[in-house]
């Protein structure tokens, strides 16, 4: 096996590099493409995103129009924004300043550069440690199946021909392919298998690899005796090309891309993909995509990064449909490359070293939170497939709720924890993390844990009086609450707790033992003087 790297321009200051390695698994090879911005700026030239007051699109004024050089004007999606062309003598900038003064305009943005994730540099791992580690065999136990829950992959488009993919690619049945009639009447043409938005046809071939990648991840055949499985044997990918051959995109083919998803089914949206600028336009699109009830699985960037301090986008966006994914090597810990984020990064998939399909036929290991994406997006399908009247708030709740906790994931990810696909499968909780002794006084000890949960969950409190004693329930905390006061305690007796989740169906297994002394303060006063002891993480 040959290892082979790229790398981005280091003169792009905007991109998010989402790291990913490729090793190809044959003789064949490939050759890598290294990331460039061919314009060397965040954003295309001789164009502008514009959204319009009111439900019913604006037209632009004449005096604008001929002021900016206006040579087109495509709307983009419901809400009212315009992709708007220039004539060559208009820069952005000008154009932005033109329209910002206009009443009619509610906001105008450059349409900025998304770019796909390539260039690892870590360690490559000759099978799928990804699959075992997140309990997949033990989902497979209950369901392999995901073919009536479409997932789309907004990203370099796919090799769909690949025989461990071909099986699983999504056909859209409305369109008769090849007879040049628009048959379901949704503005694109012999759409048969999904659309390229960038070359604006028929065919979402990938010219990239990464799509391919990541498409394998999600819905690679499963027991075909046949290179990789997917986290589904049994899929639907709708291949939708807003990415070109070196990983370049911009918000607006990302933003029709989402649309078409919308408009023909889908329920997970694949975003493995980032960039530094905020667009309210995108914001916009996924706020759509919420409205209808769809999920997008979001990569966190490779930057070793803060994303609760730089965000990177999409995410950054604050929206309840989002799942932004960390990724964790074969150590099961935070991979040396993958952003993170206590407040902004929801949970963590393996992503380094990840064995998929890649073009031409082949297979490769990639390594970077686009390949941690996909794992949520494929158990997304799983769950939903096997629970097709929960609602995609359920879906990401079973997603977020079940995932194992890790030490090295605490205070870094807003659940500390990697995805479990038997957990959510069956709806099981993970346990509460950080379960501690945060003060105790002679007339109450008080317990603590992280408030990770979703709306659903609550915790059970159990206590002991003595080593031989059992424990007992003594209380259960209410959902959103993350601290108790046991005022039921004597003065200098030793108590033992352990606490465990509930979601109204199933219970977590138990937090370790922790144990405090009930002792006044020799201040006199209502606060320390006990112990203070922390938890460890069950095993």
């Amino acid at each position: 096996m040959n290892a082979f790297r790229g790398s981005f321009n280091a003169q792009i200051r905007v991109l998010i590099v989402l790291t990913f390695a490729l090793v190809v698994s044959s003789g064949l090879g490939f050759r890598p493409t290294a990331y460039a911005d061919p314009k060397n700026t965040s954003f295309a030239s001789g164009e502008i995103l514009v959204k319009f007051k009111g439900t019913v699109p604006t037209r632009i004024n004449e005096f604008d129009r001929v002021r900016l050089g206006i040579r087109s004007l495509k709307q983009l999606d419901q809400k009212g924004v315009h992709r708007v062309k220039l004539e060559p003598d208009i820069s952005v900038a000008e154009a932005q300043a033109i329209l910002g003064q206009d009443p009619a305009v509610e906001y105008a943005e450059p349409n900025y550069y998304r770019h796909l994730a390539l260039d690892p540099n870590d360690p490559s791992y000759p099978s799928q440690w990804n699959l075992p580690i997140i309990n997949a065999p033990a989902a497979w136990n209950t369901a392999t199946d995901c073919a009536a829950t479409p997932v789309a992959v907004i990203d370099s488009g796919v090799d769909y021909g690949h025989p461990d993919l071909a099986a699983n690619i999504w056909a859209n049945f409305a369109e008769t392919a090849g007879d040049g009639v628009d048959n379901d009447g949704n503005g694109f043409i012999d759409d048969s298998m999904g659309w390229d938005f960038v070359a604006d046809d028929n065919d979402p071939l990938d010219e990239n690899g990464h799509s391919t990648h990541v498409a394998g991840t999600i819905a690679a055949v499963g027991n075909n005796a046949q290179g990789v499985t997917g986290l589904c044997w049994d899929g639907q990918i709708m291949a939708l090309r807003a990415f070109d051959a070196e990983g370049n995109g911009t918000v607006a083919d990302v933003i029709e891309a989402m649309g078409y998803a919308r408009v023909k089914g889908a329920k997970v949206v694949n975003a493995s993909y980032a960039g530094a600028d905020f667009s309210q336009a995108e914001y916009d699109a996924i706020g759509l995509l919420n409205d209808s009830g769809i999920l997008l699985v979001v990569a966190a960037g490779n930057e070793g990064a803060d994303n609760d301090r730089v965000p990177s986008y999409p995410a950054g966006y604050d929206l309840p449909n989002i799942i932004a994914v960390a990724a964790t090597d074969p150590n099961d810990r935070l991979a040396s490359f993958s952003n993170f984020g206590a407040a902004t990064v929801h949970l963590a998939a393996p992503g380094d070293s990840i064995l998929s399909t890649y073009v031409n036929n082949d297979y490769a290991f990639g390594s970077g939170t686009s390949m941690a994406g996909p794992h949520v997006s494929g158990l997304a399908a799983l769950v939903w497939n096997a629970n097709p009247g929960l609602a995609a708030s359920q879906v990401r709740a079973r997603i977020l709720d079940g995932v194992d906790r890790l030490a090295d994931l605490s205070g870094k990810i807003f659940t500390a924890g990697r995805i479990n696909a038997s957990n959510s499968l069956l709806n099981i909780p993970a346990p509460p993390s950080r379960f501690a002794v945060s003060g105790a006084s002679g007339s109450q000890i008080v317990l603590s844990w992280d408030g990770n949960y979703s709306d659903a969950v609550s915790v059970k409190i159990e206590r002991r009086e003595s080593a031989e004693g059992a424990f007992a329930e003594i209380a259960r905390v209410s959902p959103g609450t993350s601290v108790y006061h046991d005022a039921g305690v004597q003065t200098s007796r030793t108590y033992s707790y352990r606490a465990r989740a509930n979601n109204g169906q199933n219970d977590s297994v138990y937090t370790s033992e922790i144990s405090a002394t009930a002792v006044s303060s020799s201040s006199g006063g209502g606060g320390g003087g006990g112990c203070f002891l922390q938890s460890v993480l069950p095993d």
